[in-house]
């Protein structure tokens, strides 16, 4: 009867264990499920503030855009109308620089179109350099124009890079008197290249190939004069000062020992060769054609006004 009653006791001790158990089993889930549920709603909650603190300030910069925006575009474009008002190639001269107004606004002073001109020359040119090397010459004097155009073009890269690398020292103003000559310079290889082909195919296939790097050329000669004035016209600060690229005499470097010594020892009053006037008062209206106007052969230096 004892041990009977003993597995009886034995028995329900091990229910209740088991009961224990069970409760202690669903407590730890539901208080799983409930933390879990708690980090949930912390996890949406957070990235809601996120998204909403993120539109907020998508808002803020889309109305500080729509301010700015339409200001900085208006005044690249009057910016770029003034400089390119005196080009003989007015609309490839605004297309050029737009570009340069697209991509960012805020670079949108007279310097930096200086800049985009004379890259856009400096493109062309190799360009040309790249392209007639697939052109064919027949004759030994055909052969010969062409190595001396190749040597002529390099120069005429030499110069641009020169010339880009002056406009990035500083001020724009210092910088117009030797960015004019090494523009000439350029003009002056591409006429020549151009003037050693002998009649024929050749030269007429030559002349299409340097067309419009003769036309950026001359755009840029105006650029350079006009961004000059219109910086002062929009009161632009023209930058830190930069060096002249003067010899120790303080003449340019690219003079010769004659002219050096002739401009040492008094000053000439040099009569022009030929004037270049807008309004027609010149012997002619565009630099271009001033340059197209040069004799193949000619002794000295030429003076152009």
């Amino acid at each position: 009867m004892a041990f009977q009653e003993f597995s009886h006791f034995s028995e329900r001790r091990k229910a209740e264990r088991r009961e224990k158990l069970r409760k202690r089993i669903t407590i730890a889930v539901a208080s799983s499920i409930l933390l879990l549920g708690l980090v949930a709603a912390g996890c949406f909650a957070v990235v809601k503030m996120s998204d909403s603190k993120a539109h907020n300030d998508n808002n803020i910069n889309n109305n500080n855009n729509a301010k700015s925006g339409p200001k900085e575009v208006s005044a690249a474009a009057t910016t770029i109308k003034l400089i390119c008002n005196g080009t003989d190639y007015k609309q490839s001269c605004e297309n050029s620089l737009s570009e340069v107004a697209k991509s960012d606004p805020s670079l949108s002073q007279p310097q930096n179109f200086v800049k985009a001109a004379i890259s856009d020359v400096d493109a062309e040119v190799q360009k040309a350099a790249n392209g007639t090397s697939a052109l064919n010459f027949d004759t030994p004097e055909e052969k010969a124009a062409y190595e001396d155009c190749k040597v002529l073009l390099q120069d005429a890269m030499d110069e641009l890079k020169e010339s880009l690398s002056r406009v990035e020292l500083g001020k724009l103003s210092s910088a117009s008197d030797d960015l004019n000559n090494w523009l000439s310079a350029v003009m002056s290889y591409l006429h020549t290249c151009i003037d050693g082909f002998p009649e024929g195919n050749a030269k007429t296939s030559m002349e299409k190939a340097l067309k419009s790097g003769k036309e950026l050329t001359s755009n840029g000669l105006a650029i350079v004069s006009e961004a000059s004035s219109v910086r002062k016209t929009l009161q632009v600060p023209s930058g830190t000062a930069s060096r002249r690229l003067l010899a120790e005499d303080g003449f340019p470097q690219w003079l010769s020992h004659d002219e050096r010594r002739m401009l040492k020892a008094r000053k000439i009053n040099k009569t022009p060769n030929v004037i270049v006037a807008k309004d027609g008062s010149g012997n002619f209206t565009t630099i271009s054609d001033a340059l197209a106007a040069m004799p193949e052969k000619y002794e000295g230096r030429k003076v152009n006004l």
